[in-house]
């Protein structure tokens, strides 16, 4: 029983790799409560609808990213906003999802090769599902990986992201809006897109 219980709760927490895509219709509303195209940068959108359906059509203005704080590998508290004027990849994750484990080398390579222009923030669901900040430590030491991990202790970034599935990934542009996001395990194609449209 506490097996099945188990695998549910993974089940909903871990999206499917093969249905990961990027998507920009960030879940938050503009300064004008209008909410976000769902169409990619250069793509039309076809909702047609404001934030009441009345079908206008119109550009959405760029919605900036919840802040949120968390801690390194060292216990010191970061905040997004640490790293405003420098692209971020947002991705968060968990040891004990499949999923996230899938793409991780994807995220060690694009790290390495962007590192120096982009900010890599791999938060760490800690309390969710059970996960641990030993855990989690436990398998990127394991797994030599040396992008940068931080811990989200307190809730803080699941709470302003409304995280409750795992993996997913967003892309802020260095001015702190929110350029584009996926749900699900990202392949190194569609991570090098994301990244594309933040770090042109």
């Amino acid at each position: 029983m506490l097996l099945v219980g188990a695998g549910a709760a993974y089940s909903a927490l871990a999206p499917a790799a093969e249905k990961a895509d990027l998507v920009a219709e960030p879940a938050y509303k503009d300064a004008a409560g209008k909410a976000p195209s769902s169409s990619l940068p250069g793509e039309e959108d076809t909702t047609g609808r404001d934030a009441q359906g009345s079908g206008t059509n119109a550009p959405s203005q760029p919605v900036t990213a919840p802040d949120f704080t968390a801690v390194d590998a060292e216990g010191r508290e970061v905040t997004l906003a640490d790293f405003r004027g420098k692209p971020v990849v947002l991705n968060f994750w968990a040891s004990w999802c499949g999923p996230c484990q899938s793409e991780m080398p994807a995220f060690q390579a694009a790290f390495q090769r962007y590192g120096d222009d982009v900010q890599f923030l791999m938060v760490n669901m800690t309390g969710m599902n059970g996960e641990t900040r030993e855990a989690a430590t436990r398998l990127v030491t394991s797994e030599h990986y040396t992008f940068p991990v931080y811990f989200d202790q307190n809730s803080s970034a699941a709470r302003a992201y409304g995280v409750s599935s795992i993996p997913q990934t967003w892309f802020i542009a260095a001015d702190g809006t929110v350029t584009a996001r996926a749900m699900g395990a990202l392949s190194e194609a569609k991570l090098e897109q994301g990244i594309g449209l933040i770090a042109s």
